[in-house]
């Protein structure tokens, strides 16, 4: 017992400690970066709002692409072989429960074919209608991180000019007891913004691309299986 008394006087010191530590961390990352921000000026807080919207979009896309099973592979394989091993009707349930674009595609043109007079156009024209919705689902908040990646440079281009100016005319106040280290520490300061735009904009472009990239990916594999669906309607229905 009276151990059970000092292990958990020991774990509340610990919790104490650990509490204290990170609100000292806390005030400490506040200081620096409100030492930041009156280094930097207003351009420093206009890219600190778009870094907040940027990574706010990033995290949103990595969210809805995992829920859109993007993740986890195409399943046009499968569909395609159970297809072809004239299964496709106990593959409709597994199909409607996936969620990748793929299988919405893919299950448009099975619907429409399993119908006594299917006509296929019917269900060519609903596969590009559904996949057509998905890629605007993905492609939604792209412009966003294209217009963070475009401008936050510029905007810390803009506030090193601005840092610039001020520098050399401090300078010119001077006079003749101009100090060149005035000039240096102006000069460093008006380049803080350039490198925060930097670090605003590249995991913005870097993120962009790489979902571009999934997007074109899952657009050619949407239009693939619904042309080869099609293809292998086609050609049972000629062996019939």
């Amino acid at each position: 017992m009276p151990g059970a008394v000092i292990r958990s006087a020991n774990l509340e010191i610990t919790l104490k400690r650990l509490k204290a530590k990170s609100m000292d961390t806390l005030s400490t990352l506040k200081e620096n970066l409100m030492h930041l921000l009156e280094l930097g000026g207003p351009v420093m807080l206009v890219l600190m709002f778009l870094s907040i919207i940027g990574t706010t979009v990033i995290i949103a896309k990595l969210c809805q692409f995992y829920s859109m099973d993007l993740f986890k592979g195409s399943p046009a394989q499968i569909i395609l072989k159970n297809v072809v091993n004239q299964t496709e009707n106990n593959m409709s349930n597994r199909i409607e429960k996936s969620r990748h674009p793929v299988s919405a595609v893919a299950l448009c043109i099975l619907n429409e074919l399993r119908q006594l007079k299917s006509d296929p156009s019917l269900g060519e024209k609903e596969a590009i209608r559904v996949g057509n919705k998905k890629l605007s689902q993905m492609e939604s908040g792209f412009w966003l991180l294209e217009l963070i990646a475009t401008i936050s440079p510029l905007l810390g281009l803009f506030g090193t000019v601005l840092g610039m100016v001020e520098a050399f005319y401090m300078l010119q106040e001077s006079g003749s007891n101009a100090n060149p280290s005035t000039l240096s520490g102006g000069i460093w300061q008006a380049l803080l913004t350039t490198a925060a735009g930097l670090v605003v904009a590249i995991p913005a472009l870097v993120s962009l691309k790489c979902f571009e990239r999934l997007t074109s990916v899952t657009s050619d594999r949407m239009g693939n299986i619904t042309l080869e669906l099609l293809a292998l309607k086609n050609d049972h229905s000629k062996q019939h």
